[in-house]
């Protein structure tokens, strides 16, 4: 019987995994610890969507990333404001922008997309090494130009 009890357990141990190491193994993973994560931030962005004429366009969703999106309003305005948002342009060197998509047809005028980059300032030092602090750029102006025909008709 004892033997039938050792052939089960190691059976059930080769299946489930084991560790001979009597609980002794301490990893070691130098210097410092890894940490599983983003760097993330407050970001702050304002500003207009214009015609060539310099008109404020209204009915312009004005979008920084999928969950970051404003709709402008009469005078064209637009204002995001978000905290605990990654962008890897905060991290790095690349550069952000703002995409401007016309989503009201031909109610206001039919417009093509457009976009903008950002001169994101840091406002606020951030806190640790997880916080990159607060960035923003409230002087942001979108140009758009009328559609085309061809994309005026799409669905």
């Amino acid at each position: 019987m004892r033997l039938i009890y050792r052939y089960l357990c190691l059976a059930f141990g080769a299946l489930l995994g084991t560790g001979c190491d009597r609980g002794t193994f301490e990893p070691d993973y130098g210097s410092p610890q890894p940490e599983y994560g983003v760097p993330t931030g407050t970001v702050v962005v304002s500003g207009q969507v214009q015609d060539a004429e310099g008109q404020g366009l209204e009915g312009i969703e004005v979008q920084l990333t999928y969950t970051a999106r404003d709709t402008t309003d009469v005078l064209g305005r637009f204002s995001i404001a978000r905290q605990g948002i990654f962008l890897p342009c905060l991290a790095g060197n690349e550069i952000c922008q703002v995409q401007a998509h016309d989503i009201d047809g031909a109610a206001n005028g039919s417009y093509a997309d457009g976009s903008a980059d950002l001169e994101l300032q840091q406002t606020e030092p951030g806190q640790g090494s997880w916080d990159l602090g607060t960035f923003e750029d409230t002087d942001v102006t979108i140009v758009l130009d009328p559609a085309r025909e061809a994309e005026s008709e799409r669905p």
